[in-house]
C-alpha cells in the first residue's frame, strides 16, 4: 500500500531534499511501523520515524500509558536498522511523570543501549 501523502511530501519538499527530514509515525492507523519506515527510506534522502505510545491507542483502542514498553522499543530499533537519522518518542508522560523519569524510560534506555 503506498500511501498518498508521502508522494504530496515528496512534491512539496523537491528541491529541499537536502534539508527536509521526514518522518513516520509510529501511530499511523495506515501502516505498520517497519511498512512506514520501508517506504520513506526508499522515497525519501532523509528520515525518521516518530516512536509513539499512541500506537497503543491506534491499534488497540487502549490508553497509550497502556503500551508495554517492548513493541516501542522493537518499532525504535527497526527505525534505526532501516536507516533513520533521527528518532523521537512522545508522548513525554510516558517517560515522565512530574518531571521524574518514569520505569519506561529506564527501561528504552537499557534496551536500546
Amino acid at each position: 500500500m503506498e500511501i498518498d501523502t508521502f508522494t504530496k511530501i515528496k512534491s512539496y519538499i523537491s528541491g529541499w531534499e537536502d534539508m527536509v527530514t521526514v518522518s513516520f509515525s509510529t501511530n499511523s492507523g495506515d501502516l505498520e511501523p517497519a511498512v512506514g519506515f520501508m517506504q520513506i527510506n526508499n522515497m525519501f534522502q532523509h528520515w525518521g520515524g516518530s516512536i509513539q505510545a499512541w500506537y497503543w491507542a491506534t491499534r488497540y483502542n487502549s490508553e497509550p500509558t497502556e503500551m508495554p514498553i517492548s513493541p516501542l522499543v522493537q518499532h525504535a530499533l527497526s527505525a534505526k536498522q532501516i536507516g533513520a537519522e533521527v528518532l523521537q518518542f512522545e508522548p513525554y508522560w510516558y517517560f515522565f511523570d512530574n518531571g521524574e523519569v518514569t520505569e519506561n524510560l529506564r527501561l528504552l534506555e537499557t534496551m536500546l543501549s
